[in-house]
């Protein structure tokens, strides 16, 4: 029994063939809009650029496919790390290595949490910079006058306007 695809050997291989061409026609288009570019055919120049960014996604494309196309006619040849279960008639690569993945141990939780320690008795805060009120100058006004109404009270009528269209409706289902 066969480890690989033969028929996604040969697509992958195909690939990297149109891949190769696409560069190159990428270069050839490159140097031929330099060329029109010297000569002053700046609209002749930037068509030949626009093929040959063309080109170069075409030659993207390919490679990817290839790459793809590689992974899948060979499927047990990853990296090492991954676990995989062979086919029969397929045996597992000479000196592959058992990777065993460790993680860290956890952290110490054997710290306090909450709140922070209270201070020691008789401990003095530390000054924060800023005095507990500002000093007082004699004859100072003081900083804030009183609190005066900016403007008089507004006086709302209490008088009571009848309704011009009557009594509402009463409210609940009719009796």
């Amino acid at each position: 029994m066969a480890c690989h695809n033969r028929h996604l050997e040969r697509q992958a291989n195909k690939a990297h063939r149109q891949e190769m061409r696409h560069e190159r026609k990428e270069d050839r288009l490159h140097a031929k809009a330099m060329n029109a570019a010297l000569h002053g055919n700046i609209g002749r120049a930037a068509a030949l650029e626009a093929k040959a960014n063309h080109q170069s996604n075409l030659a993207t494309q390919a490679h990817h496919r290839g790459h793809a196309l590689e992974h899948a006619a060979h499927p047990h040849h990853f990296g090492p790390g991954h676990h995989h279960h062979y086919r029969p008639g397929c045996p597992p690569p000479l000196g592959s290595v058992t990777v065993t993945t460790t993680y860290p141990a956890a952290p110490n939780v054997n710290y306090p949490t909450g709140t922070a320690m209270p201070p020691p008795a008789g401990a003095v805060p530390p000054p924060t910079g800023y005095p507990g009120t500002a000093p007082a100058y004699p004859g100072a006004a003081p900083a804030y006058p009183g609190a005066a109404p900016a403007y008089p009270p507004q006086q709302y009528p209490t008088q009571q306007y009848p309704n011009p269209y009557g009594q509402p409706p009463p409210y609940g289902p009719p009796r």
